[in-house]
C-alpha cells in the first residue's frame, strides 16, 4: 500500500520552475472494516487535512455491519489538490448513533516533480497518429476486420 504519490507539473518548454504550480492528484483509496460484535448501520467520514492543519476536503458514506467476521470494504476514487509540500493526513471516522468515534490516520506525501515538455520524435508522431480514432487509415485493425480494398490487416490492397 503506498502513502506516497507523484504528481508531475509540465513546463512548457523553458526551464524548469523552483516553485511548482498547484496540480491534482488522483488516486483510490481503500479502507477495511471489521465488524467485530457490531450488527447495525454506521457513517464512515474521511477528512482531509494539509500539512499546514487546513481542512481541504470531507465526505462520508453509510455502511452497515453485519456482525462477527464479516467487514466492509470501501474502494474510493479520492481527488486531492496539492497546494503546498509536506505530509497530508486523511482522518478516518466512524459515527454510529450519535456517537463519533476518531478511528485512525492515513498519511499521504504527495511529491511533485517537474516534467519538461518536449517534442515528439518522428516515431513517437507516427504513433500518435496512428492511434486517432478518426483517422481512417490507421492500422492495424485490432477487431482484425477489412473491407474489399483493405485486408484483414488495415493494408491497402490493389484489386486484381
Amino acid at each position: 500500500m503506498a502513502h506516497r504519490i507523484i504528481v508531475q507539473a509540465v513546463s512548457a518548454g523553458g526551464p524548469v520552475p523552483d516553485v511548482l504550480p498547484p496540480s491534482v492528484a488522483s488516486f483510490h483509496l481503500l479502507l477495511v472494516l471489521k465488524s467485530g460484535f457490531y450488527k447495525g448501520n454506521a457513517t464512515v467520514k474521511l477528512a482531509i487535512q494539509s500539512p499546514s492543519g487546513v481542512s481541504v476536503g470531507e465526505s462520508s458514506v453509510d455502511i452497515f455491519f453485519e456482525g462477527d467476521d464479516r467487514g466492509v470494504n470501501l474502494v474510493s476514487p479520492m481527488q486531492l489538490q496539492v497546494s503546498e509540500g509536506g505530509l497530508y493526513w486523511i482522518d478516518v471516522h466512524c459515527t454510529v448513533g450519535s456517537a463519533e468515534s476518531f478511528f485512525t490516520r492515513i498519511p499521504l506525501r504527495p511529491r511533485r516533480v517537474a516534467v519538461p515538455d518536449f517534442e515528439p520524435t518522428e516515431s513517437e508522431a507516427i504513433l500518435r497518429a496512428m492511434r486517432d480514432p478518426e483517422d481512417p487509415l490507421r492500422f492495424p485493425n485490432p477487431r482484425g476486420e477489412g473491407d474489399e480494398e483493405h485486408g484483414h490487416d488495415g493494408l491497402h490492397r490493389e484489386a486484381a
